[in-house]
């Protein structure tokens, strides 16, 4: 191998390390920005807000709360159809 090909190798090499360490890097803060209970507030409302528009119904969430990686949970979530309600859950 001549010292272009060297070169050549160590700069891909370094594109892919940076590559792998800038994703594992963002979905570390993502796992840490979930936890934060603003964070979950405003993906609740979000949530909300996106069901009330697409159903045209009444969507409503009292809390959420996300741990990783394998706990969700919904407190007060109520979801009525145009005339009766669906769900009614106290906490699941």
């Amino acid at each position: 191998m001549n010292a272009k090909q060297i070169h050549f190798l160590k700069k891909t090499l370094r594109v892919l390390l940076w590559c792998v360490a800038s994703t594992v890097a963002l979905l570390l803060l993502l796992i840490i920005l979930i936890r934060i209970p603003f964070i979950q507030n405003f993906a609740k409302d979000e949530a909300v807000d996106f069901l009330h528009g697409k159903l045209k119904t009444k969507v409503s969430l009292n809390r959420i709360s996300i741990e990783f990686p394998k706990d969700v949970v919904l407190e007060g979530f109520y979801f009525e159809d145009q005339k009766k309600i669906l769900y009614w859950l106290e906490n699941v």
